[in-house]
């Protein structure tokens, strides 16, 4: 809701814990203007998530545009993936603060889980340094990114070091990243008069 909102918009509909795909397909083509999704894709297998972005192209009219709200570390590929689906794709990193403020269930929890892996970090870093650190927090953390590397890529490959630190994006203030894809207007040509 915008802000300053004291009650939702009679033709805003929120949805939680649903199937998104089955969601959409009930719907007529061309029906939104607007979606909004957050931590969701990160928990989808591609195959999935491919069949939802058909669905959000369907369901969305044209300049409609999509918001999602993710981990950095799933953006590039996100990003990706919508403009492989026909969307234009612009994305910017916010902090844990913003997530705190969208105020839902699953952004605090994501904002705290964070919050609390940097505490931890700066915890290590003061008592062992830097780089031991960092080896404490990526063994802590390795089993649960390398099932989200299993679940985004369907491979059970194992991440090296750099790409852990990455993914786990321990010297990042600014943890979460919005993409908004949109979906083309149609344009007319104008009628060209013969001369």
């Amino acid at each position: 809701m915008q802000r300053g909102l004291s009650t939702k918009p009679a033709n805003l509909t929120i949805e939680a814990n649903i199937d998104a795909v089955a969601l959409l397909k009930k719907e007529k083509p061309a029906s939104f203007d607007h979606i909004y999704t957050h931590f969701l894709l990160q928990h989808l297998p591609r195959q999935q998530r491919a069949e939802l972005y058909r669905e959000m192209w369907r369901t969305l009219r044209p300049g409609g545009k999509i918001k999602v709200l993710e981990e950095l570390r799933f953006a590039k590929l996100f990003a990706i993936e919508f403009g492989s689906s026909g969307f234009s794709v612009s994305s910017r990193a916010i902090t844990t603060q913003h997530a705190v403020e969208i105020g839902t269930f699953h952004a605090l929890r994501n904002a705290a889980k964070w919050k609390d892996m940097v505490a931890q970090y700066a915890s290590f870093k003061a008592k062992y340094g830097e780089d031991a650190a960092k080896v404490i927090l990526l063994r802590a953390k390795k089993e649960h990114v390398l099932k989200l590397d299993r679940k985004m890529t369907s491979r059970d490959e194992t991440p090296d070091t750099k790409v852990l630190l990455r993914c786990l994006g321990l010297i990042n203030d600014r943890p979460f990243m919005v993409i908004t894809a949109t979906k083309g207007r149609v344009r007319q040509m104008p009628d060209s008069k013969p001369e």
